[in-house]
């Protein structure tokens, strides 16, 4: 890779090519081939992005970027004495760094030598002014390795799954008809009807008002369970909050005492555990059946365990 350099005695840059096919190239030996595309996009990414505000001030320096700015990264620009870009990011640690390259690099010899590059830049505190090489490989490789680590962190992130049934399917497409514009405002159409909770026993007399349906069934649940179904409502409630985006619970019935604050010794009673876990199965095979005006069923929803 031929980087270009702008040496004077007020500025100094150090920048490369940003197009895809070079930045692959620069990175095959240090980047394994599952995950390199990617790596290459983020640091390409982030590379224009660190660019930009020192466009002109390399323009003023000298720097000949050609027609298309974009076409060049700069991995280190000082001016007048101050690192406005860093050649070796800050949020890159160099044990870190050798660490990844010599458990993933697929060339081995390459990433030992990057590796003793990086060494030799952190020992003698600096690197030599005349030999633009090495600042290179160590500079894209920092980078590789935080767009790794990002890429990493993305994977592990929990998301939520949701359900390709019709119901869901016909609220997105409700979703995507909706005004654009949030500048202007619009109204939603509120249409008319009536919920009823369903129970696979019988089927409640308790009609509830769409209009205000989550508050409208927490009075539900109180006039079917009384104020201890209300209770447990609530601790399941607190489980699917501090599960996040999961979208999902593991339940236990330890964990579920503890959302209700039971201290160790009343929560030994066979009597209470079997009191809990009987409210808590008739919750969870609740069912909410909601109905147009007209009285046609328009959905129904079942909080499953």
């Amino acid at each position: 890779m031929n980087p270009l350099v702008v040496r004077r005695s007020d500025a100094r840059a150090l920048l490369v090519r940003s197009d895809t096919p070079t930045l692959d190239g620069a990175l095959r030996p240090l980047v394994a081939d599952t995950v390199r595309a990617a790596v290459v996009e983020r640091v390409r990414a982030s590379g224009l992005a660190d660019t930009e505000p020192h466009l002109a001030a390399l323009a003023a320096a000298g720097a000949d970027l050609g027609a298309d700015p974009a076409a060049w990264m700069a991995i280190e620009v000082s001016v007048e004495g101050s690192a406005g870009l860093p050649l070796w990011p800050l949020a890159a640690a160099p044990a870190d760094v050798v660490a990844w390259l010599g458990e993933r690099a697929p060339d081995h010899a390459a990433a030992a030598t990057c590796c003793d590059r990086i060494r030799g830049l952190f020992a003698s505190g600096g690197r030599d002014a005349e030999d633009d090489e090495p600042p290179v490989s160590v500079a894209l490789a920092a980078r590789a390795y935080l767009a790794w680590r990002e890429i990493e962190r993305d994977r592990a992130r929990p998301f939520m799954a949701l359900d390709a049934g019709s119901v869901h399917h016909a609220l997105i497409d409700r979703w995507r008809d909706l005004p654009k514009n949030r500048r202007r405002p619009f109204t939603t159409t509120q249409r008319d009807g009536w919920a009823e909770i369903l129970h696979p026993s019988k089927q409640l007399g308790l009609r509830l008002d769409v209009q205000e349906l989550p508050e409208r069934i927490v009075h539900a649940i109180k006039a079917w369970r009384s104020w201890q179904g209300l209770r447990h409502w609530a601790a399941l409630q607190c489980l699917f909050t501090e599960a996040g985006r999961t979208g999902r619970i593991r339940w236990s019935l330890e964990d579920h005492l503890d959302a209700l604050g039971y201290a160790d010794r009343s929560r030994r009673t066979p009597e209470l555990r079997a009191t809990v876990a009987a409210e808590v199965e008739a919750l969870t095979r609740m069912e909410v059946a909601v109905y147009h005006a007209d009285g046609t069923s328009a959905c129904a929803a079942r909080c499953s365990p």
